[in-house]
């Protein structure tokens, strides 16, 4: 068994795609294209001929590099053919070059890794008759749901990116707190239209009777599953529940079909009782946290 360090230069796209496509747990968080968009100069560890790879996005900070998770691309790990086994899993950890002095990856829900941060996250099956679903909505969610259409809202498909991340950007994103750049952003508008041209993105957003967005979302349809990628509210309007009413008419229109619906969770308490609230299950993903020194 050989695992090499190969740099963005060296990789073999091809190679690369069909071992991402055939793996266990395929994502297109990790097509070579998607991730050489949110990393020019993500680097992999490879077994063998791409039997696995490892992407390991890396960047520096006064002068010392290291590896970190992307803003955008939600999960990432040791992709192979079969469930990487214990023994693989720690090879490719010990590989990991020494001089990255710090590693912050998050692995898919399947992996338990030793000595890790823990982080939750939420999802909902849709494949039950809309009737089931919303029966599993908390009372507080059915209040802001009820309370939303009291407005007259409007819900709309293939709305402009730019206007959900402008959404975003002019209400929550002022907040001091947000970690985005204007970089950042537009990174995000060229992964979503890569993403829309691959039909991995569906855009969806909610209307006023004035035909002025209240909120919007990008979700990004991966292999398994459709992930509320991002989103935005208009928080001047608070009082109009435009995301209650956003996610229950999605929730409403794709009923009964075998989408996982996962909410992208956060260990912010306000927004994992939002995510609870339309009766998702809690699951947790490991997250990688190495301090080389």
């Amino acid at each position: 068994m050989e695992i090499q360090f190969v740099k963005h230069s060296e990789l073999n796209k091809e190679k690369w795609n069909h071992c991402i496509k055939h793996s266990f747990f395929p994502t297109f968080f990790t097509d070579f294209d998607f991730l050489s968009i949110a990393n020019p100069d993500f680097c992999a560890l490879i077994l063998n001929d791409y039997e696995a790879v490892m992407p390991l996005p890396v960047r520096k900070k006064m002068f010392l590099p290291y590896i970190y998770q992307p803003h955008f691309v939600s999960v990432l790990g040791i992709f192979s053919k079969t469930h990487p086994t214990k023994e693989l899993i720690e090879r490719f950890l010990q590989d990991i070059p020494k001089h990255y002095v710090r590693v912050d990856l998050i692995f898919n829900m399947f992996f338990d890794l030793p000595k890790t941060s823990v982080l939750h996250s939420y999802q909902l099956s849709l494949q039950k008759k809309y009737e089931e679903i919303y029966a599993k909505f908390s009372d507080n969610c059915r209040r802001n749901i009820k309370s939303s259409e009291k407005f007259a809202l409007k819900y709309v498909e293939n709305r402009p990116i730019a206007e959900i991340i402008a959404l975003f950007k002019n209400n929550r994103g002022k907040n001091t707190k947000v970690p985005f750049a204007e970089k950042d952003y537009e990174i995000l508008q060229n992964l979503a239209h890569f993403a829309q041209k691959s039909n991995h993105l569906e855009v969806i957003a909610v209307l006023d009777a004035d035909d002025k967005m209240l909120a919007g979302a990008l979700l990004f349809k991966d292999e398994h599953k459709t992930w509320f990628w991002f989103s935005g509210r208009d928080e001047e309007c608070a009082e109009k529940k435009a995301m209650f009413f956003l996610l229950n008419e999605y929730f409403k229109r794709n009923a009964e079909t075998a989408t996982i619906f996962d909410f992208h969770g956060s260990m912010n308490p306000n927004i994992a009782r939002f995510n609870a609230g339309f009766g998702a299950e809690k699951y947790e993903v490991s997250m990688l946290k190495k301090r080389l020194f």
